[in-house]
């Protein structure tokens, strides 16, 4: 059975900077130039304003997929633009991480690597929001490796 931590106001808050990312870098090509005062022909940029179109729909839908999985093998991690997978074994434990503005939860490693998992607003009152994810992820990692090494024992 897999654990998902997701958050649908993070999805779209990516997915939103990403489409607005694009409005505003092709958004140039609609104004005059500022010297001779002509527009660009629509024929001069399409070859570069549709597969950015096509990459920007692919980022935008990539971002509705970030998340957190946990399964009894291990941690999945998915980004808008990769993913990782670690294995329980390589994992140490969950530790959340305080800078400025931002706290940010973070998986340990064996060795000794940090892994980013989710960045949270301190002022929002994010670092009760960090150290819930922090006490689950824990608390559900616990609970996999007793039960894999219950199973072991049995079999």
């Amino acid at each position: 059975m897999q654990r998902v931590y997701r958050s649908r106001q993070r999805q779209l808050l990516l997915a939103a900077s990403i489409v607005a990312l694009y409005i505003a870098t092709f958004s140039v090509v609609l104004e005059p130039d500022p010297v001779s005062h002509t527009m660009i022909h629509f024929g001069t940029y399409v070859w570069q304003l549709v597969p950015f179109a096509i990459l920007t729909a692919f980022f935008g839908w990539r971002a509705f997929k970030v998340r957190v999985v946990t399964t009894p093998d291990g941690l999945g991690i998915q980004r808008v633009a990769s993913r990782e997978f670690l294995p329980w074994s390589t994992v140490r434990g969950f530790e959340v991480h305080p800078s400025g503005r931002l706290v940010t939860v973070v998986v340990r490693r064996t060795n000794g690597r940090i892994v980013k998992l989710k960045t949270f607003w301190v002022r929002s009152d994010g670092m009760a929001e960090a150290e819930a994810m922090r006490v689950a992820l824990e608390t559900d990692r616990a609970a996999r490796i007793g039960a894999g090494t219950a199973a072991g024992a049995l079999a």
